[in-house]
């Protein structure tokens, strides 16, 4: 449940409001099992509050659960059509009135915990160290009855949305989260009867360790079933995010030396990670949360685009194509046109980073690099990696040779290098 709740944890930054309720919904239950260690007991036991972690626990699964009540209302959009499914209309009528049943049922069980509950010694299971008192029992069946009524509602609008399902993983999912709801109403039902009958009929709580396992166990299985059928729906997107995430990572050396020698193109600093005082972080992009991954991707594309633009003003006419012939001649056994236009894009870019190391700038611009025909942001990105891949590849032996060939050749024919400004003050292409 911690895993599902920080692979969300995004959704409070840039998701919309039923993912923000889902999230509130994993969150909600990963606090009310960390409450449950041990080692959480033994910090809270030693408050003056006797049993502090279980009133702690149960504000915490009352939350969860007005959070999940909340996102299934929102699953079904915000139109108010008069013709809309009678399952939507009564999930919105609930969703409305449960923060309200949520703060009733809080101020019931607090006040339930202070007055009537029995409580002289901390305990690490309440039920059992509380069975047959009738205090206890009220407290108990109080969160029960939330915790069976939001069972209901939630397992019987999984049920007819699995049904209706257009993919195996979603149905697949919703019939996990089906299951889940459904452990969640029987563990409420069972949970009620056992601690009543423990009140009226003392004699008959003689199995009450045995169905104190059992109810636990089956609280296990309810929220592993809660978060597999959660995580199913969203494979795909997991492995699409995985993706992008190793792009923009791969990417990193190619935009890093580009935006160290032109740090006019990152121009969203918070995002790419560039700050004028100090390198480039590797890690700052991909761990922040300030806009989507993808878009992130976009930018860190589009700065080394920017900056290879640049570039142009600092490599000789011509030197496009003589990377392309140096491409060749090393690549010429293994006849692949895509290899070669990457090692060519690699020796170009490294051999205008050397020009601008030494301050080298040409009073005519050379040619930009082919145009490639890519569609989408992704297929743009992809083709900066395989060059990112070459680029790392190149020595820098090979840069100044190129340089060097391509600089003569620019001499013979129509002009010769000239220093000028710095790496900073080079203008916009």
């Amino acid at each position: 449940m911690t895993a599902v709740t920080l692979w969300r944890a995004p959704a409070l930054y840039y998701g919309d409001a039923p993912r923000r309720a889902l999230w509130g919904c994993y969150a909600g239950f990963a606090l009310s099992l960390w409450l449950k260690t041990p080692i959480v007991l033994q910090v809270l036991n030693q408050q003056p509050i006797v049993d502090l972690p279980v009133l702690l626990g149960h504000y915490a699964d009352t939350a969860a659960l007005v959070s999940i009540i909340t996102y299934v209302a929102m699953s079904y959009g915000t139109s108010k059509k008069a013709n809309a499914a009678r399952h939507v209309i009564v999930s919105r009528r609930i969703a409305r009135i449960v923060p309200s049943i949520a703060l009733a049922v809080v101020l019931a069980i607090t006040v339930l915990f202070f007055t009537v509950v029995e409580r002289p010694v901390p305990t690490t299971d309440f039920v059992a160290a509380h069975i047959g008192q009738w205090g206890a029992a009220a407290y108990l069946t109080v969160f029960y009855l939330l915790l069976g009524t939001a069972s209901f509602l939630t397992g019987y609008q999984w049920a007819g949305a699995s049904r209706r399902a257009e993919t195996r993983a979603l149905r697949i999912g919703l019939v996990l989260m089906t299951i889940a709801a459904a452990i969640g109403l029987a563990y409420a039902a069972i949970r009620t009867e056992y601690i009543w009958s423990a009140v009226f009929f003392p004699a008959s709580w003689a199995y009450g360790t045995d169905v104190t396992h059992a109810t636990a166990a089956m609280q296990v299985v309810l929220f592993i079933c809660m978060a597999t059928g959660a995580a199913i729906p969203t494979a795909n997107s997991a492995i699409a995010r995985w993706a992008t995430w190793r792009t923009l990572w791969l990417l990193y050396p190619l935009w890093r030396d580009l935006v160290t020698a032109f740090p006019q193109v990152a121009f969203h600093n918070a995002v790419s990670g560039w700050s004028a005082d100090r390198r480039p972080s590797r890690f700052r992009g991909l761990i922040s949360w300030s806009l989507p991954l993808k878009v992130r991707l976009s930018i860190r594309v589009h700065n080394i685009a920017d900056a290879v633009e640049q570039l142009r003003h600092y490599a000789p006419p011509g030197m496009v194509h003589a990377a392309e012939d140096m491409a060749e001649e090393e690549l010429d056994a293994v006849g692949d046109d895509e290899a070669v236009e990457t090692a060519a894009a690699a020796l170009y870019v490294r051999a205008a980073l050397h020009a601008v190391a030494l301050n080298q700038r040409y009073a005519a611009a050379s040619e930009p690099l082919p145009h490639k025909a890519i569609l989408d942001p992704q297929g743009e990105a992809l083709w900066w990696l395989q060059v990112r891949r070459a680029y790392s590849a190149t020595s820098a032996e090979r840069a100044a040779c190129l340089l060097s060939i391509a600089s003569a050749a620019g001499q013979s024919s129509n002009g010769s290098a000239s220093s000028s400004q710095g790496v900073g003050g080079a203008p916009a292409g």
